[in-house]
């Protein structure tokens, strides 16, 4: 199965998370963008585990969150930290690798890497998460990640 997340408000920037969560170790997680208007908002990432409270669009410092933005833009801790990265869309699949032992997300768009966060704050328990904008948008978790393969290389390499 796969599992879909929607926006049903018009208002706000709810937050969904996955329900696994991570301390140490690396992990990867891949979305397919389903529904994002043009010029719409969305933000993919990883936050500490009171990230359904967020109600910003972008997650405030104390949720102690990383992310990459539909409109190109890397966030760390509720400030963005680089721009210019490549815009998503519709249609597009969105993924992050996070290495905890090492510090480091990175991200990737359509199977090629966007950018990177060094420096994640460390003993902490990350989830990842996705923050829709206004407008009836829609993601869908891909159950087999393109990025797996890309993944397996990484942890060979380690």
């Amino acid at each position: 199965y796969d599992m879909v997340a929607r926006n049903t408000t018009t208002s706000g920037y709810p937050t969904v998370r996955a329900a696994s969560r991570y301390r140490v170790g690396s992990f990867f997680f891949e979305i397919c963008i389903d529904k994002l208007d043009q010029g719409g908002f969305l933000l993919i990432g990883i936050g500490s585990l009171n990230m359904p409270e967020n109600r910003e669009y972008m997650p405030s410092e104390k949720y102690n969150s990383y992310a990459y933005s539909a409109a190109g833009e890397l966030f760390a801790l509720g400030e963005v930290v680089s721009a210019g990265h490549e815009h998503y869309q519709a249609g597009d699949k969105v993924g992050l690798i996070c290495n905890l032992d090492k510090g480091v997300l990175t991200f990737y768009l359509n199977s090629r890497q966007t950018g990177e966060i060094r420096n994640l704050s460390p003993h902490m328990e990350y989830c990842p998460f996705v923050v829709f904008g206004n407008g009836m948008f829609q993601v869908t978790i891909n159950r087999i990640p393109q990025i797996g393969k890309i993944f397996a290389m990484h942890e060979k390499q380690s």
